[in-house]
């Protein structure tokens, strides 16, 4: 079994949350209706992305820098859609207040 440690930071797209409005760091869920839903569904099935050839986490870049020798040994594209991950999300808030 091959662990990879990897941190993948980036920002929500401003203009698909334009009428979100963040009163506070609640538990509230105040994104227009169905769209927190719809990214955490497809971000907890990684599994649909990974049968149609999406590494959205870039596992092979990964794999192909800190790890030649397994990458050389593996057939990627047959290999990807059988791994299984297990993934862990920390979230940090790092302001609150209204979008634009």
């Amino acid at each position: 079994m091959l662990t990879l440690l990897m941190f993948i930071t980036g920002c929500w797209d401003q203009n698909n949350l334009k009428d979100a409005r963040l009163a506070n760091a609640s538990a509230y869920d105040l994104t227009p209706e169905g769209v927190l839903s719809q990214t955490l569904e497809t971000v907890d099935d990684p599994q649909s992305n990974q049968e149609n050839g999406c590494d959205a986490f870039g596992v092979d870049r990964q794999l192909i820098a800190h790890h030649p020798v397994v990458w050389k040994s593996v057939d990627w594209n047959e290999e990807y859609p059988n791994v299984r991950f297990h993934p862990q999300v920390t979230v940090d808030i790092v302001g609150n207040g209204i979008l634009n």
